[in-house]
């Protein structure tokens, strides 16, 4: 009560202070109407709206591993804002981004190899003498350097994967066998692991140019690692000092089975696919391309096919063993496809054969080696479908200029993008031509982890006025 009066004795003596014209300016205030406050204008919303981001534990690798880069966030990486950025203002509707598992994704596996940490006491050739070694550190090239970074358990190899890794390394400790120096000395340079979830199919690739110069080491290795219940096969490639970095000789003379199957026998779909080949298997060879993450690519060609109308006329450039076409055989009436790579040629004539007699109806099919600036013009006559699978550079120049100058007849492209930089470049051309629109798109986290993002991109043929 003392507070309270206290501060009416103030307010009176405020009062008293105030002159007689703000007095009357305060009354009128207090018998005018309340104000309204205007209403702010709402900010602009993306036309996708943000979702918690999936996330995994830390990388025990990072930052050293150059593989992943992030923990969370996966399909909201820079290159699928740019996506974004790019598709919706064209088709005002949200763009969406598919992203599943971050573990155990990846069934394909290429590492380095180079001396480790560990050193170790190796018997010389013959049992004669007994030297010292490192033992073999399997892994990454950290960025801008030949050093390897070591990848053991890594969170992203399907278990099995992890585990011939492991015994890889144990096998090579046994032998004596050395990893490639940075002097370009050593026995074993690469190895590339593949699993269909029961075995491993092993690939070595060695410092050596022939069989004879191998000798006596590679076969002792693959001698100890057959004792072994987890290998499908196990392939070498005699890479040698050849010049350059790629990682294989393509030579087909350079590669040889030493042990197991000569094909790898996948089934692309786990379940129920609609009107495509539920029960499609796919062939593959250590000389043929194969999805790393080839769950994440059955989802894009379950989403892929909703593009493409049933009775459709399909052409394929870049079909590799044929897996997009093949899939969507049986809703086709007519299917050609080409590629590059004449390995590819048996594992689609099995696939084929597989399928023929399994399903009734087919629509007839076929398999050419070509390049795809030839494909474009000789698979493409009375086409109206038109699809593309290319390789990280896109389209080629000539399959490009067919495009946007008209000379193709097919009503529908549909492009199946694994380089952001060659699309948005790809892209522009099309549009810019103002005979192609863009009806769809949307992408696909094939790589959780990484920047990366592989896009499924619908044009349609704009009809002359």
């Amino acid at each position: 009560a003392v507070q309270s009066c206290a501060e009416q004795e103030r307010g009176d003596r405020t009062m008293r202070t105030i002159p007689y014209a703000a007095s009357l300016l305060i009354l009128a205030r207090a018998a005018a109407p309340p104000r309204t406050r205007r209403a702010k204008t709402p900010k602009a919303q993306p036309l996708t709206p943000p979702r918690p981001a999936a996330e995994v534990d830390p990388c025990p690798h990072a930052p050293d591993c150059p593989s992943c880069t992030i923990d969370g966030g996966f399909d909201e990486v820079d290159t699928a804002r740019r996506a974004r950025a790019m598709f919706e203002p064209l088709l005002q509707k949200p763009f969406e981004v598919v992203c599943g598992s971050a573990k155990d994704w990846r069934t394909q596996a290429r590492l380095a190899c180079a001396p480790g940490a560990t050193k170790l006491t190796a018997r010389g050739r013959r049992g004669r003498k007994t030297y010292r070694l490192r033992d073999v550190a399997l892994g990454l090239y950290r960025p801008r350097s030949h050093d390897v970074v070591a990848i053991p358990d890594c969170r992203t190899h399907h278990p099995l994967l992890n585990k011939a890794a492991g015994e890889i390394k144990e096998a090579c400790a046994v032998v004596g066998i050395k990893a490639l120096d940075s002097e370009g000395d050593g026995d074993l340079r690469y190895v590339q692991l593949s699993t269909d979830g029961n075995k491993v199919a092993l690939t070595l690739v060695w410092n050596e140019r022939s069989a004879k110069e191998a000798q006596p080491e590679l076969p002792r290795l693959v001698k100890e690692l057959s004792s072994s219940e987890l290998w499908h096969s196990i392939h070498v490639n005699y890479r040698g000092d050849k010049a350059g970095n790629a990682i294989f000789d393509y030579n087909p003379q350079k590669w040889a089975k030493l042990r197991g199957e000569t094909y790898v026998v996948e089934r692309l779909f786990d379940g129920d696919v609609g009107d495509l080949d539920a029960n499609l298997r796919l062939w593959f060879t250590p000389l043929t391309f194969r999805q790393a993450n080839l769950k994440a690519f059955a989802g894009l060609v379950e989403r892929l096919a909703t593009w493409v109308p049933a009775d459709s006329h399909v052409c394929e450039l870049y079909a590799g063993v044929g897996a997009i076409g093949l899939a969507l055989r049986p809703k086709l009436s007519s299917l050609r496809c080409s590629e590059t790579n004449e390995n590819v040629l048996d594992c689609f004539e099995k696939s084929k054969r597989d399928q023929d007699s399994r399903l009734e109806d087919l629509c007839p099919v076929e398999m050419t080696v070509a390049d795809a600036e030839d494909a474009v013009h000789d698979d493409c006559a009375g086409a109206s479908v038109l699809i593309v699978d290319p390789p990280r550079k896109g389209l080629c120049e000539g399959v490009r200029e067919a495009l946007v100058k008209g000379e193709l007849d097919v009503k529908r492209l549909v492009y199946v993008s694994c380089g952001f930089d060659a699309l948005e470049r790809d892209q522009a051309a099309l549009l810019n031509s103002r005979r192609w629109k863009l009806t769809h798109a949307e992408a696909h986290v094939f790589f959780p982890g990484s920047d990366h993002v592989e896009t499924l991109a619908v044009y349609d043929a704009v009809s002359p006025e």
